[in-house]
């Protein structure tokens, strides 16, 4: 199977595709956080971007943030946002990088003229192998010293955390058929690809088109499975949506082999660029089958960047967030440094 971003960093990219359902996030608020339904009218959540949070050189970037009104609220528009934030393996600093989307999104509101503040709650959502519960900030700085006297001037906030992983899928089970329902069955059993797929057919009843597509996405790379081997496993599975199941197999099939074909174009561009500096960028598109304006956007961030930077824009702009084949991306490395030696 293609080692594309799904299978290096699944969990980041389903978790944003899920909790940008809306319908996902109240049923998760309901579920797992009725004392926060209880106060929201979850009927006007509300996405907002996060591009704007990022400070300079993208550092950060905030998963989900959702814009919420208050039940009692109503006719005054009072509203409060959720952050949502995924983590899929411990992180010492958690704490420090919420702490920083928190007063970003005030300070947003504060330059607004805003009159009154609206409250920003963190939710961190954590799907990872080993234990782990978030410090908060103060919790960080425990055992620094005087801690007992600098504590009272230092900020602290507590988190929304759920371990999904503690939750037996017997539990999750008992949901409602729903695409809710099957991201969090995936991604509880993140780490045991063989209960994804004994529990696969119950894990894809009742979802179907993007939400059917993102789950089995996910479920292909944390079982690091290629859709031919996955179709071959289910051939003799008999599941209400198997033929939904093999048409979306089939479909990204066909997308691994158009993104395999965007691969070999780009080390050819890298190849190409190596080997004859002197070529043109029209000359460059017409010898690699790219587009004149992917060329001259390489060749802007050649002139500007270095090796990293240069491979963030091949992942990013020419791959579409995809990150390549692992000995694919280990050429393109390799040709990177060429064309700066």
């Amino acid at each position: 199977m293609s080692q594309k971003k799904e299978v290096f960093q699944p969990d980041d990219r389903f978790f944003r595709q899920a909790m940008s359902d809306r319908s996902v996030a109240q049923k998760y608020l309901q579920y797992f956080y009725p004392e926060i339904a209880a106060i929201a009218d979850l009927e006007s959540l509300q996405q907002r971007s996060s591009r704007a949070l990022r400070p300079n050189l993208k550092l950060f970037d905030a998963d989900i943030i959702y814009r919420c009104r208050f039940k009692e609220e109503k006719e005054k528009h009072f509203h409060f946002s959720l952050l949502f934030e995924h983590k899929s393996e411990p992180e010492e600093h958690t704490a420090i990088q919420v702490g920083l989307y928190i007063l970003l999104l005030l300070h947003q509101q504060s330059r607004s003229g805003k009159k009154r503040l609206e409250p920003v709650i963190p939710l961190v959502f954590y799907n990872g192998k080993v234990d782990w519960q978030p410090k908060t900030i103060r919790q960080l700085f425990e055992n620094s010293p005087h801690f007992e006297q600098l504590e009272p001037y230092m900020p602290n906030f507590r988190f929304l955390f759920k371990d999904i992983t503690k939750i037996p899928p017997e539990e999750l089970l008992k949901l409602d058929l729903s695409y809710f329902r099957s991201a969090m069955l995936s991604m509880a059993l993140r780490h045991q690809p063989q209960l994804i797929l004994s529990y696969i057919a119950t894990i894809l009843q009742g979802i179907k088109g993007e939400g059917m597509e993102s789950v089995m996405t996910f479920a292909l790379a944390v079982m690091e499975r290629s859709p031919k081997q996955f179709m071959e496993t289910l051939e003799n599975l008999e599941f209400t949506t198997k033929p939904e199941v093999m048409s979306t197999l089939e479909m990204l099939k066909e997308e691994g082999r158009q993104e395999g074909r965007q691969e070999e174009r780009i080390i050819h561009l890298l190849k190409t660029a190596v080997k004859f500096p002197q070529l043109d960028d029209n000359e460059l598109a017409d010898f690699t089958g790219l587009p004149l304006d992917n060329v001259q956007g390489f060749r802007r961030q050649l002139r500007i960047g270095n090796p990293a930077s240069l491979m963030r824009f091949i992942e990013e702009e020419l791959l579409a967030g995809m990150l390549p084949e692992a000995e694919n991306r280990r050429i393109m490395e390799e040709l990177a440094e060429q064309l700066y030696s």
